[in-house]
């Protein structure tokens, strides 16, 4: 449903400091990925109940 494109390059755990630019990424790059799953999550429910009322509405 969701295309997740992985970071091509992922620092040592040495480099955090030393690369600001790249855990600034990484922050960006989870916290996208988690609003992403908590969208899908929350709204799974919604499609669920609709079609559950077309389904009734059917019969």
């Amino acid at each position: 449903m969701f295309k997740i494109e992985m970071p091509d390059y992922m620092p040592a755990k040495g480099e955090w400091g030393k690369n600001k630019k790249t855990a600034l990424f990484f922050v960006k790059f989870s916290a996208h990925l988690a609003l992403r799953l908590g969208l899908l999550i929350f709204l799974t429910p919604f499609y669920m109940l609709k079609y559950f009322l077309i389904l009734i509405s059917k019969r």
